[in-house]
C-alpha cells in the first residue's frame, strides 16, 4: 500500500499539518486501527489511513461514516451511496440514492427513489 510518509502521525486536535506545506488535515478515528482524514488539497474529500500512515482508502470520498459491522458507507463524487471494507475495497458499489449502517446484516438503502 501507499504511504502517506508526507504527513506527521504525530497528531494534536484533531488536525495535521502536511509536512513542509501549509496544507489542513482533519483527522477523526473510526476504529482503534483506523483513521479518516479529510484534506484542503483534495477539495476536503475524505479517505482512511491507518495508524501507520499507510493510505487505505485514497481522499476520493465526500462522505465516510463510521464503520458497521465491518463496513463504512461511502459517498462518490457523484452523490451516490455504498460500502467499503477495512482494507477500502469497495464491497458493494456506490449507485444508491441514500445508504445506512449495517445492523444484524441489513442495510437500508434508495435506489430509482424505491
Amino acid at each position: 500500500m501507499e504511504r502517506t510518509d508526507s504527513i506527521k502521525i504525530r497528531v494534536t486536535r484533531k488536525v495535521l499539518l502536511k509536512k513542509d506545506s501549509n496544507e489542513l488535515i482533519i483527522y477523526n478515528r473510526l476504529t482503534p486501527d483506523l483513521i479518516l482524514v479529510t484534506g484542503s488539497s483534495v477539495n476536503w474529500k475524505q479517505g482512511i489511513i491507518d495508524i501507520e500512515g499507510n493510505i487505505i482508502a485514497p481522499c476520493k470520498y465526500g462522505e465516510v461514516r463510521d464503520f458497521s459491522e465491518g463496513l463504512a458507507t461511502v459517498c462518490n463524487r457523484s452523490g451516490l451511496w455504498g460500502y467499503i471494507d477495512k482494507t477500502g475495497k469497495e464491497v458493494i458499489s456506490c449507485e444508491y440514492e441514500s445508504a445506512q449502517n449495517f445492523n444484524r446484516g441489513l442495510a437500508c438503502v434508495q435506489k430509482n427513489g424505491l
